[in-house]
Parts: C-alpha cells; sequence; structure tokens
C-alpha cells in the first residue's frame, strides 16, 4: 500500500500536481475483499471494490453479483452518468 502511495505522489509530481501525503489514510482491509472466480470479471471487481470502498460500504458482494454489476456500469457508461 504504501509502493501504491508512492506511485501516486510520483505520478502527481510527472504531471505538475502536488499530492499532499497528509490528505491520504492508508486503510488494510486485508483478506476481506470479495475473489473474482473467473478470468474476466477483474475490470468489475476493480470498479465494484473501488465503488464501495469510496462509499464506506461492506464488501459484501461475490461472484454470483458480476452479472448485475457489468449491466448497472455499461448502462451508466451509456448514459453518460453514474446512477445508484
Amino acid at each position: 500500500m504504501k509502493g501504491l502511495l508512492q506511485w501516486v505522489k510520483e505520478e502527481g509530481k510527472q504531471r505538475g500536481v502536488i499530492v499532499n501525503m497528509s490528505e491520504w489514510t492508508l486503510i488494510d482491509h486485508g483478506k476481506e475483499f470479495p475473489q473474482q472466480q473467473n478470468n474476466f470479471d477483474c475490470g468489475t471487481f476493480a470498479i465494484v471494490c473501488a465503488d464501495y470502498l469510496v462509499d464506506n460500504l461492506p464488501l459484501n458482494f461475490s461472484q454470483e453479483d458480476m452479472e448485475f454489476w457489468r449491466h448497472k456500469i455499461a448502462i451508466d457508461i451509456l448514459r453518460g452518468k453514474l446512477r445508484y
């Protein structure tokens, strides 16, 4: 996680953006992340994990929910906005 935070800092530096490290909090969610069970839902899992974490929701979804999330993400993209 520290490596990821360092990457954010370096990317900001390359783009001329000052990243204030004191504004970031590292939270280790360890093994509580739901696990992908196939070879094609990695992007969907990443989006859903990020969405849940930003909204401080419990990570209580699973592989069985991915068809719903793939459709929701596709509809949101086509509409040009996120709907909850």
